[in-house]
């Protein structure tokens, strides 16, 4: 669909003396002249000059004049505009439909007040002298012409208007309108799409794809009205405003802002004796609510490193009523000592209002075995079976056998004399009892093998997965370039979406019900107990009843012992199940309901040949409830969580955008709904803007509350000095072998050995301009 005839800028009065409209209705495209007697020390001339096809349009002697275009005339002697602005956008307008650049020259003054102007082509003036500076990589094109042609304003105090007192339209270079829009001084980038790349920036999108999806909207490079440079430079100058005083103080201060929209936002920092970083920790109100409830079980680990000051990142995980990672909090430190994991697991206590973990699962570091047993002297401690099961191929001698056999002792180890009797026969049996690897771990074994750990709940935790999860999802949201302020935004973004899917699955919940498979009476019972997820979990024990057998049971008064046996990796195991009939209570060597909360195959099995139909209720976990959400949300945090959905909708651009986009779909309707549309929202902003004007008001402000900081910090438990401005933390090294040392291989060798050819090239270039360059300052001096 055309736009032509259609603009949504504000349009302008132009008033032309009757000598000047004679003129402008006498116009001629190849040749013109206008006189306009004024006094004589004003003489003021308007030329135009026939140019050939054959001359150079490069060429400073020649004169090329642009031919008129429909619907805007060009500037003539004598018109006026009531402010030199209107003067300086007609003339913007003038230059866009006729591919040049508009520039002002600045201007003279009389009694304080401008009363002359000059608004000239953007190649006008002359390019800089040689300087003594080497010749950099990127080399600048020259953009100075020398071209003449302009516009003189003045100022008539008796109209008190401004009028062109003088015309010069021949240029001394090529015009080129198709490539108008990208010329500095058309280029513009509105309040809104201001608004809109901070939006996308702080809701964690690739500068990329937040500048394509941006310009997009706009209607592409060549309709949007500005660059991509543009807008990349407006956000990075954005970051840099929030990082004006610093990364540690942008972070602080955004700790500061959240606490003072949630009071129960909690944070603390360490600073060292110069007031730098050393440890932070923060938790919001939702997470410390959900640790009331689900901050039994907990996985710590601190090998993420991404972010620009490559230091340790160790969230506290924990598993929701939906079996999912849910996070209770974390904390970044500069050094992984001892000292440093006490700090946070004491910090921690204090966010949680004292209440310490059932157990814990970390890997092997023995800083934080050490910072346990001090901080949380009752909780169960527990390394990652994965990592080191992992290790064993490296550490045992290839031989599939024994290491098929050392994993078989540790996983089919319902008990711990069975563990021990397996894992003798195998060390006996393979000649390792002098292996110092195997010593060291089988000295360890109360810290790692599942037969020590079997009595207490782990929400299913085993190892440190659901930790490592966490670092790949926050992947998705950070990079090796994140500050520190940006990375406690993104990891609110992160945990938001992550509560996001949390309340789905809770819908979810509410509006359906499990689909169940078989006719059990216990099925139905935890379908309408459980959460789905945590429902499909018991159901894939239920439906594993089929391939179960038992023996003959031994009774004992009002115990009876049954004996499961069930087939797993390759082997029968049998499984005792102690059953009580007076009050329908069991024991299962598995202990399943001890570890995860769910009960376990073998005792359903039981139940069903005791003819229970249900469980008794102490299996029933709220735990797993679907109303367990629902309680773990105190009043302050629903409110809280509420009151930040009315401020987001009483934002003006999300209330406003979805208004503005009706209104787009309706201009495309045809020429006539276009029409009304663009009439009616100029018609719109010149009230608003004539009203803007009366009042007084500043252009473009509201709202722009973006990147203020503080420079000092006052924390409580922080040592460092209030009264000084906190530091960035020093950049970490990271393990492994120096960058710089490491082997590269053939492409990067190849590579800078064209970096340092071009350095040397750059520098030899740089002498001989250079003193070229001085030599000629000294002759001209002479």
């Amino acid at each position: 669909m055309s736009l032509t005839g259609f603009d949504l800028n504000i349009g302008f009065d132009v008033h032309m003396s009757p000598q000047t409209a004679i003129a402008a209705e006498t116009w001629d495209s190849t040749e013109a002249s206008f006189s306009h007697s004024t006094n004589t020390e004003d003489v003021v001339e308007q030329k135009s000059t026939e140019t050939s096809n054959e001359t150079d349009p490069a060429s400073s002697s020649i004169c090329i004049i642009p031919d008129p275009i429909p619907g805007i005339p060009a500037p003539v002697i004598g018109m006026e505009f009531v402010s030199k602005e209107e003067a300086w956008q007609f003339y913007s307008r003038y230059a866009y439909s006729v591919g040049f650049g508009a520039s002002r020259n600045g201007g003279s003054s009389k009694n304080g007040k401008t009363v002359r102007e000059t608004i000239r082509c953007h190649k006008g003036g002359e390019t800089r002298g040689k300087t003594d500076k080497p010749v950099s990589e990127r080399r600048r094109a020259v953009k100075k012409s020398g071209c003449q042609a302009r516009i003189l304003l003045r100022f008539n105090s008796a109209k008190e208007v401004w009028f062109i007192h003088n015309v010069v339209l021949g240029h001394n270079h090529e015009l080129c309108p198709e490539y108008s829009y990208k010329l500095t001084s058309h280029r513009n980038l509105p309040y809104y799409v201001k608004k809109l790349l901070e939006i996308n920036e702080h809701s964690g999108l690739p500068l990329i794809g937040n500048i394509n999806a941006v310009m997009q909207m706009g209607g592409g490079a060549e309709l949007c009205g500005y660059s991509e440079r543009d807008a990349r430079n407006h956000v990075g100058k954005v970051r840099r405003y929030n990082l004006k005083n610093g990364d540690a103080a942008a972070m602080m201060s955004y700790f500061r802002e959240k606490q003072a929209v949630d009071p129960n936002f909690f944070y603390q920092c360490k600073f060292d004796e110069e007031n730098r970083l050393e440890l932070v920790f923060w938790s919001d109100s939702v997470s410390r609510a959900a640790y009331q409830y689900f901050g039994d079980a907990l996985s710590f680990d601190a090998t993420y490193l991404v972010n620009k000051f490559d230091l340790p990142v160790a969230p506290f995980v924990g598993v929701n009523h939906h079996g999912k990672t849910t996070v209770f909090g974390c904390a970044m430190m500069t050094c992984e000592d001892a000292d440093s994991y006490i700090w946070i697991m004491s910090t921690f206590l204090q966010c949680m209002r004292g209440k310490a973990p059932s157990t814990i699962i970390t890997d092997q570091s023995k800083a934080m075995t050490l910072a346990i047993e001090k901080c949380l002297p009752n909780t169960i401690h527990r390394f990652c079976l994965w990592h080191i099961m992992n290790k064993v191929p490296n550490k045992v001698p290839h031989d599939e056998t024994v290491i098929k056999e050392i994993k078989s002792a540790v996983y089919n180890s319902l008990t711990i004399d069975q563990f021990e009797s397996s894992w003798q026969n195998v060390i006996t049996k393979s000649s390792l009892q002098e292996h110092p690897w195997l010593s060291e771990m089988y000295e360890k074994r109360s810290t790692w093998i599942p037969a020590y750990f079997k009595n207490h709940f782990w929400a299913g935790i085993s190892t440190t997965q659901r930790s490592e999860s966490m670092n790949s999802f926050l992947d998705k949201f950070v990079n090796s370039k994140t500050t520190l302020s940006q990375f406690v935004k993104q990891f609110e973004e992160a945990l938001g979406k992550q509560r996001r899917t949390e309340i789905e699955l809770d819908f979810q919940c509410v509006d359906g019900f499990p689909k169940t498979f078989t006719e059990e009476a216990v099925e139905d019972q935890f379908a309408g107990a459980y959460t789905h997820k945590m429902f499909y979990k018991f159901q894939k024990e239920l439906l594993a009843v089929i391939g179960l057998k038992f023996n003959p049971c031994e009774r004992l008064g009002g115990r009876r012992v049954y004996t499961i046996v069930e087939k797993k990796m390759g082997k029968n195991l049998e499984y005792k199940v102690d059953y009580n009939a007076e009050d329908q209570t069991y024991s299962c060597d598995c202990s399943l309901f001890q570890k995860v909360g769910i009960v376990c195959r073998h005792a359903l099995l039981v139940y069903k040949q005791e003819d229970q139909e249900f469980v008794p209720s102490i299996y029933v976990l709220d735990r797993w409830s679907t109303h367990c959400k629902r309680n773990h949300l105190d009043a302050k945090s629903i409110a809280m969580r509420v009151n930040d959905r009315r401020e987001t909708y009483n934002n003006l651009y999300s209330l406003l955008h979805g208004v503005f986009l009706d209104l787009i779909d309706y201009a495309l309707l045809d020429e006539h709904t276009l029409k009304t549309v663009v009439d009616g929202m100029n018609d719109l902003r010149m009230s608003l803007c004539n009203s803007r004007e009366s009042r007084g008001d500043g252009v473009g402000n509201v709202g722009s509350n973006v990147g203020e900081s503080e420079t000092g910090c006052s924390v409580v438990g922080a040592d460092g000095d209030s009264n000084q401005a906190v530091k960035d933390p020093i950049k970490r090294r990271k393990r492994g072998r120096n960058p710089n040392q490491r082997w590269k291989s053939h492409e990067e060798i190849i590579r800078d050995k064209k970096k340092q050819k071009m350095k040397k090239l750059t520098q030899l270039e740089g002498n001989v301009n250079g003193g070229a360059g001085c030599s000629k300052v000294k002759r001209s001096k002479k």
